[in-house]
This record gives structure tokens, sequence and C-alpha cells, in this order.
């Protein structure tokens, strides 16, 4: 009897006996099977063979022949089917495949997504060298969208592998680099170029110049170059670079208040001059609006002395306006003077070396730790015409403490509008460094105890006691508040002439010589005459003598005055005056009574 299996068909033993009419049943089960199909197919479902596996296909059994052109199409692969389990390690090669054989119109849009890449999937090593070149990318494939922000980080840039010749000239536009987006901490040490201009001179043809507009900084119409509408174009405004720059490649420039294009001009050049007589045209705006800070490059690398920028239309505004004016040199480096988002008003260059402290009165120290600022102190950055103000007070400063102020960030144009307070720190001897780049040192004491103040002229802060400093070898020393002596080799002398011009103050004594005994004495009289040896009776001050080192006051009483000296020691002494326009000496001689 004949058997029917799953698939409809039937089976028979060896001795049945089989009717037309039976296998034709088996015909149509077997037909009904394999119309459906347009071919034998290894998909393991029912009626199809299984899946291929690795030893099914022979070494280069697959090969461009056996594939007709448009062959394989998206409908062909289902959803996901291409997995990663997929493909054996290293079975995309070079030599799998054609010249040619990627190109865009192979793959779909958007095909591509980041969660179809595996991460860390691409390497250096996938790409042969030069795979990459200029025809490889079609216009504006790269976009900003293609990128997640941070895409981009150090470790997936090798070392020097980007390079001048990489990127073709002109590549790197403006309009490649959206605003804003390129910021100091991007640029490590590509070569950018300087902003020579930094605090440069400026004179103008005409409008009004309100401080400078060098300064890469504006606020509150401070720091600008303005003419208002009734002033006649063409306005030149010219900048003394002080000496000869070489690679200038361009320039830019801000308006009032930064960045307020309704103020900028619309019309202007620039030109260049060795010699602020020969000019040669640099620059040349196109017309239109200007927007602040634009880049404007020269038409090659100029060498120049002097920068003019020519005022030919004027703003949209009433007002036009420059200011933040920046030059730009590569010659000379990327050191710290390019205004790239720098709002801070006091430059690198002017907080180390432009910056004037200047005291408003007394500073003392009380010898007990105690720092008394009796007024206050004037901080003035000359070069960018600002100023602030710190509060005084008196503070403990201990051992390596330092009274300091932090700089700071804005100030307004009110020349007394920023007033700020000290504070106390202490110096850490561990690491030596302040905790703060942008603090300012306005006094310290040391490990001997003394204070020094960082002002204008650099001195001990000196309190009731003489204190005395020494410059080039001169010591110098302020006497009991009174007047300035230096001692130069011998003697303390005063530095000014404190009793007038012309005067002199003449000694003479009764005796030539006393004894040792302590009781013989000897009077010595002080004079004070004129250049015509006329005694001063309107004179009645005191006056300083000095013998050996020792300051003794004798006073005068209608230009005279008298001081005895006596002695227990021989030897030969020189009394002389001290703060007179004429000063005269005299030696006294003190004998040994027992020897004689």
């Amino acid at each position: 009897m004949p058997n029917k299996l799953p698939t409809n068909l039937h089976t028979f033993e060896a001795n049945d006996t089989v009717s037309r009419a039976a296998q034709n049943e088996n015909i149509k089960v077997i037909d009904a099977l394999f119309h459906p199909s347009s071919g034998h197919r290894h998909s393991g479902e029912p009626g199809d063979a299984p899946p291929i596996g690795s030893g099914g296909l022979a070494t280069g059994a697959v090969i461009a022949a056996k594939i007709a052109s448009g062959a394989v199409t998206s409908e062909k692969l289902a959803a996901a089917s291409v997995t990663s389990d997929k493909l054996a390690a290293f079975a995309v090669m070079n030599s799998n495949l054609g010249l040619g054989a990627v190109s865009a119109d192979k793959l779909a849009e958007a095909s591509v997504t980041g969660s179809r890449i595996a991460p860390a999937s691409v390497n250096g090593g996938h790409i042969v060298d030069g795979a990459v070149t200029e025809n490889k990318l079609a216009p504006a494939s790269i976009t900003s969208s293609k990128l997640t922000n941070g895409a981009i980080t150090a470790d997936k840039v090798a070392e020097n592998a980007i390079t001048s010749v990489k990127v073709a000239d002109n590549a790197v536009t403006a309009n490649k680099l959206a605003s804003n987006s390129v910021d100091r901490r991007h640029l490590r040490g590509g070569g950018l170029g300087s902003n020579i201009a930094k605090f440069k001179p400026v004179s103008v043809t005409g409008g009004n110049l309100t401080g400078s507009p060098t300064v890469h900084y504006a606020a509150d119409g401070e720091n600008q170059w303005s003419i208002n509408r009734m002033i006649q174009l063409p306005q030149f405004l010219t900048i003394n670079l002080g000496k000869t720059y070489h690679g200038i490649e361009g320039m830019s420039f801000g308006t009032a208040n930064g960045a307020d294009a309704a103020q900028a001009p619309r019309g202007f050049y620039i030109e260049t001059s060795l010699n602020n007589g020969t000019w040669t045209r640099a620059y040349t705006h196109p017309g239109g609006g200007y927007t602040p800070f634009t880049y404007l490059p020269f038409t090659g690398a100029a060498s120049a002395a002097y920068i003019r920028l020519v005022i030919t239309e004027r703003s949209e505004g009433d007002i036009t306006s420059v200011s933040a004016i920046a030059v730009y040199s590569s010659y000379y480096g990327a050191i710290e003077q390019e205004a790239l988002n720098d709002t801070r008003p006091w430059g690198l260059n002017a907080r180390l070396q432009g910056m004037m402290v200047i005291p408003q009165g007394d500073i003392t120290d009380d010898g007990n730790g105690y720092i008394y600022i009796n007024n206050t102190i004037a901080v003035v950055n000359a070069a960018a015409g600002l100023k602030f103000t710190i509060y005084g007070g008196g503070y403990h400063l201990p051992s390596w403490g330092y009274l300091y102020v932090d700089i700071p960030t804005a100030i307004p144009s009110a020349w007394n509008n920023v007033t700020v307070n000290l504070a106390v720190g202490e110096y850490p001897l561990s690491v030596k460094q302040y905790d703060n780049p942008n603090r300012l040192i306005i006094a310290q004491r040391g490990e001997n105890g003394y204070a020094y103040l960082n002002c204008a002229l650099p001195a001990r802060v000196a309190g009731t006691r003489i204190y005395a400093d020494s410059v080039n070898g001169i010591e110098f020393r302020s006497y009991y508040n009174q007047y300035l002596e230096f001692k130069q080799g011998s003697g303390w002398q005063m530095l000014e002439n404190r009793y007038g011009a012309g005067f002199a103050a003449m000694l003479s004594s009764d005796k030539q010589t006393i004894t040792n005994d302590g009781a013989d004495t000897m009077t010595i009289t002080v004079t004070l005459s004129d250049e015509q040896g006329q005694i001063q009776s309107a004179f009645n001050e005191e006056v300083q003598l000095e013998m050996n080192g020792m300051t003794q006051a004798v006073k005068l009483t209608e230009g005279v005055g008298t001081i005895t000296v006596s002695s227990e020691e021989p030897g030969e002494f020189v009394l002389r005056t001290v703060g007179f326009e004429r000063n005269s000496q005299m030696k006294v001689v003190i004998t040994d009574g027992e020897k004689a």
C-alpha cells in the first residue's frame, strides 16, 4: 500500500503495482513545491537547499563574470541581513574590489548611519596610502551634520597627519568655518599669526579718537575711532607699528562695543607703507556691509612699518566706528597677542610690563606683622588707557604672605568706576607659584620679616625706623621721613638741597685739639651764610652734622649755633654738614693724654 509523506508525495513498496494516476499525483506535488521557485536556492526553507557554508565555495569561485550586472539589489538583501558575524576576519580585501567598484550610486541616500559602523572599526591599516584623493569626495559631501559633537578628538589623528600639502591652497575659507567655532583651545601650536598692531599708537585725519582703537577691547564707546555724518569722506587712520614687520597677511577690526554691524563702514581700503610716505594698496573692500572682526586678507604678504585704513563710505547708521584693530603677521609666530574672544582689557604684555601701581598715601609696616595702606592705590594700564582703584586698610601679613587683588575682567568707561578690595594670600613654598594667573601682587613679606611693595619704583616698605636699600652699590635711606639720603663709600649725604640755593654752613672751633680725658671740650660753631658770606639771621631751624656715620641735629638761632665735643678715646674724626648746596667739614683731633 502506498504511503503519503508530509509533502503529500506517495511512496510505494517494491512489489506494488503503480498506476499512472498515482504517478501524476506525485508529479503535481513536486510541481507545486518548485513552481513558485525561481531557481535553486540555499535558504534552508521548504523546497530549498540548506545554507552554503564556507567549505561550500571553492577558492576563487565567485568572480565578476558569475554575477550579472545589477544582480545584487537592495531588495535581495533582507533588513539587517548583513551582520558582523556573516563576514570572516579579513573577508573584504583590496583584491576583491574591482577598480571603481565603490561609487556614489552604490550607496542609497542616508544608507551609512552611525549605528551601522561598529566602534573603532575603521583604522589606518584599512586605508592604503594615497587612497583618499580630491576626486573621491563629491562637492559639499562633508557637512557639519555628518560629524557628531566632539567626534574628532586628538587620538583620532596621528601625529603630523595633517600637513600643509594635504590641504589645497585656499581650501579652508571663512565660509567653511561656522561663526565662533574656532577657539584658542583648538589651536595648540599650528603657527597662528600674531597681532602686531596691539597697543600701537594711531593718528586720524578727522572724527573722534577715544582711547586707542588698537586695544583689543571696546566698551561703552571707549577705545574707538568714530565718524559722524557731518564729517566728509575719505578719512584716514594710520597705525604706527614702531618698526618694520614682515609677513603681514591681513587685518580685522570691530566697531563700537565690539560687533555692532550697523556702525561698520560700507566702503574702505587698506594700505601699507615702510616710511609713512609711499603707500601700497593691500586690500579693497568690495562694497556692502562689513561683518565686524571678519578677516581681510592682503594681496600677498607685505613688509610695513605703517598701516593705513581709509574710510570711503560711511555706515548705514549715524555713526561709523572702528575699534579692536588687529594686523596679523605669520612671521612672528603664535605669541599671545592675537584677539580671539579675549574680552579682558589687560593684555598679557600690559599685565606683565605695562602696569603702574601708584600708592595715593603712606604705606607702613608697624613691626608687629601689620601692613597699613593709609589711602587708595591706583593701578594704571597706560598702554590701554585704563585704571582701577584698590581700597586701603590694615592687613596682617605673615612670613611669605602677600597682599593681592584679582584684576577685574571688565573696566567701564568711567575712569574711576572700578574699586576693589585687597585680600591676603600665602605663597606656597612647596610649589612656588601664585594660585591665580590674573592675580596682581601688591606687597609681600619675606622670610626675613621685611615687607616689600610692588609699585612703579620697587622699594621696601618703610615704617618709622630708618631703612636702607641699595641700587648699583649706592645705598639710600629715608631719614625719619624728613629727606632722602645716600651713601657712596663714606657717610650719609642728602640727595636734595633742603635749605635753599646758595646757602652754606661754615664750621669753626675754639681749639685745634683736645685730650681724651672726657673733661676737655671743644666748642664748634656752625654759621649759615649766603654766597656773599652774609650770615642768615632770619634762619632759626635745625641743621644736620655728621661725624663717623653718627648724625647730630644742631639748632641755629639767627643763623648761628654751637655744639660741644668731648671724648675718652683718642683719634682723628671728620665732622661735616649735610644737606646744603655747599657743605663744609673739619677735622677733630683728640690726643692721648697719657702719652702727652
